[in-house]
């Protein structure tokens, strides 16, 4: 046993060296402070910890129920022993109930030196619980905080475990999830053509990873990058697939990352109860306290005298457990000894469980061993709860480290507590470089100073951040994208953590993506400038008309609060909405004087020959559309097919007000200009009638602004 450190509050010396000198020849390597009184005994507690107490239950002017209290109050799980000559049963059981770990009567010192073993033990096995608990809270906390689907399938392709994201997604609650069947949250129709032949084949031993497109409550129709690991059970047989799934919508069109983020916690609480019992040499029960009385749910005339083996334990393990009794019978006095052993209670009025029991063997006046002094705890459901911690721990490091992402977790200050292992994939980090290292020390460049700023933004603001950041790992130039999340543990962030995903190929994606819009904006731009070349060699005048409507068309749609892309469309059908009329004789278009029916006839076929010119080009706007309708009226007599005004589309209707006052307003080789007071004269008349009210009216603003000049002087 290492050296322990224990504190004792006893008045009487004499007491305190007796105890000295039973620890010391029962081999105990301990540092035994004596604390004389009670001012004593609260400084010691005050100047360092203790790894166990023992204290009189009377003192002069203080009562030891008072130094248990503050004890439990300050320091909740530190060992606590009454040594006292003056401790009555009912006294003792009362020590008991507000916390003490054991009593043990100065008549009686045979039991201390077992009574310290165990409840260091016990206090040893508390922190190894606690330690489980934490770990398990981090790895949940670790997949719950993925926005990647991470999902347990057994070999029925039922889930038995979700996380958040995928829940959220479905909009079901955890306990909806786990049990239901892949059919049943899928449908039936996509289980059978895309999910089960892969799970099928993971389930062989294959890990697949294929895309599909699938449909969610919460985020409707999105494709999904999904991974199938094969899951074995204690490296043996395939018990089931680890599915991990990855919303790649945005990465497949080019567009934002989704950010699906939640936590979730879980506690456990471990109530066991505690027996202390004595069952002599011939197997029979000699005493049994109350609480002991209350867990085998008997009275005390129900069990003194009877024989613990043939009446609390089960057929098939009592020659077992009598085996380790007489064992027990034989061992060293002051030898403690631990086991587990399934009870039955009385007259199976309660269903069987496990008690964990502590043993030493008892001695009367003459040193003959007369039994064995057995404290024990129902420790079932702790128990159920362990295998339950493990189970889950393996699963949740499983899609951990199954996630595909680098998964770091660092302390305030950014050193490195936890990287997974797909973080050198990544990230060219290894757990023997990173651990208790620095973000900035172990990445290369600036990408580390500037995750060491973004840790420290986050510590301060207690706000999750993503940025993206690129350096050269592994040779080569990645682009990285960092989700940076505070854990918070009472009120404060004491620790970060940080998901990294590898987003090279979307940089990649985006940069020809830009690149090829660039490409097509060039061409469209040739078409149009091919096209009007083609009417202002024809038709000088037309030409640069086209070119004044295209600049009032523009102003108007600017000033209605249009888009730019809606405006660029807009711009290129007006610098074309008079295309036409290459098919319309030079003669007609230059005639001086009023055109006859038959002309005016040919006049009126340009918008259709416009739209046929134009219709089989791909614009991504309504180009051959626009020039088609730019001659129809509010009131359906314009053409070539009357419409009505909520038929004409905004651009159309845009320009045949910007046709008509341009054309008004200039200069003709067969008539001189009309003026742009006679051409606001017309536009007003045939507001809401011929023309869009909100268009003239714009018009009429401009031209109370003086906004027409570019007109006038051309």
């Amino acid at each position: 046993m290492k050296k322990i450190k224990i504190l004792y509050l006893e008045d009487n010396v004499d007491d305190f060296e007796l105890i000295g000198s039973i620890l010391k020849r029962e081999g105990i390597h301990v540092d035994l402070v004596h604390a004389l009184t009670p001012k004593d005994f609260l400084e010691e507690l005050k100047k360092q910890p203790f790894d166990l107490i023992l204290c009189d239950y009377s003192i002069p002017g203080y009562n030891g129920m008072e130094a248990l209290k503050y004890v439990r109050q300050n320091l909740k799980e530190t060992p606590f022993i009454f040594v006292s000559a003056t401790l009555g049963e009912e006294s003792a059981i009362e020590t008991l109930r507000n916390g003490a770990t054991d009593y043990v009567l100065k008549q009686r010192l045979s039991r201390l030196i077992p009574a310290i073993r165990r409840a260091l033990k016990e206090n040893e096995q508390l922190q190894k619980r606690k330690i489980s608990e934490e770990i398990r809270d981090r790895y949940d906390f670790i997949v719950n905080t993925s926005r990647s689907f991470m999902l347990l399938i057994n070999r029925h392709y039922r889930y038995e475990a979700a996380n958040r994201a995928f829940c959220q997604a479905h909009k079901m609650l955890p306990g909806k999830v786990t049990g239901r069947t892949v059919a049943e949250v899928w449908g039936e129709d996509i289980f059978r053509e895309k999910m089960k032949p892969n799970l099928d084949a993971c389930l062989q031993g294959r890990e697949v990873t294929y895309e599909a497109w699938l449909d969610t409550k919460n985020y409707g129709s999105r494709c999904y990058e999904i991974v199938n690991i094969p899951y074995r059970a204690n490296g043996g047989e395939i018990t089931h697939v680890v599915e991990i799934a990855t919303d790649v919508t945005e990465k497949r069109q080019f567009e934002q990352e989704l950010i699906l983020e939640r936590d979730r916690a879980q506690k456990y609480l471990d109530v066991a109860g505690v027996i202390f019992m004595v069952i002599d040499e011939n197997e029979k029960v000699a005493m049994i306290n109350k609480k002991g009385r209350e867990i085998l749910n008997c009275s005390e005339d129900e069990i003194i005298g009877i024989n613990w083996f043939e009446n609390f334990v089960p057929k098939s393990e009592r020659e077992r457990y009598r085996q380790i009794f007489k064992k027990l019978l034989a061992s060293p006095e002051g030898e403690l000894h631990y086991v587990e052993m399934t009870v039955v209670p009385h007259k199976g009025k309660k269903s069987p469980f496990i008690i964990a029991w502590h043993n030493t063997p008892l001695n009367d006046e003459t040193g003959k061993r007369i039994g064995i002094l057995a404290s024990g705890e129902d420790v079932t459901d702790r128990k159920r709860m362990e295998d339950s911690l493990r189970t889950s721990e393996e699963r949740y490091r499983t899609l951990v480290e199954g996630s595909g992402q680098a998964i770091i977790s660092v302390n305030r200050n950014g050193k490195i507590l936890f990287l997974n292992k797909i973080s050198e994939k990544i990230l060219n980090l290894s757990s023997a470089h990173g651990y208790g290292k620095r973000v900035e020390d172990v990445l290369p460049g600036k990408m580390g100073q500037n995750l060491a700023e973004n840790i420290k933004q986050v510590v301060q603001t207690r706000m999750p951040l993503i940025r993206e950041d690129s350096a050269k790992i592994n040779g080569g130039s990645r682009w990285v994208e960092w989700r940076i999340h505070p854990m918070r543990s009472n009120h404060q962030v004491d620790s970060v953590l940080i998901i990294a995903v590898d987003v090279t190929e979307r940089k990649m994606a985006d940069e020809k993506l830009r690149q090829s819009y660039e490409k097509m904006q060039k061409t469209l731009q040739g078409i149009v400038t091919a096209l009007t070349s083609t009417i202002e060699i024809r038709d000088p005048y037309t030409a640069g008309h086209q070119r004044r409507v295209s600049e009032l068309t523009c102003m108007i749609a600017e000033e209605m609060g249009l888009s730019k892309d809606k405006i660029e469309g807009i711009r290129i059908a007006s610098l074309m909405h008079d295309i036409g009329k290459i098919y319309v004789p030079t003669e007609i278009l230059s005639k001086p004087g009023k055109l006859s029916d038959s002309e005016f006839d040919l006049i009126k076929i340009h918008p259709r020959a416009g739209y046929d010119i134009l219709k089989s080009i791909d614009f991504p706007w309504p180009i051959a559309q626009a020039i088609l309708q730019h001659h129809e009226r509010m009131d359906g007599s314009g053409y070539p097919d009357g419409l009505l005004g909520p038929e004409i589309i905004v651009e159309a209707r845009i320009i045949a007000v910007a046709d008509v006052v341009e054309t008004m307003a200039s200069h003709r080789p067969y008539r001189p200009a009309k003026g742009l007071k006679e051409a606001i004269k017309e536009i007003k008349a045939g507001r809401g009638t011929h023309y869009d009210s909100e268009i003239v009216d714009i018009c009429l603003k401009f031209y109370k602004e003086k906004k027409f000049k570019f007109l006038e002087q051309k």
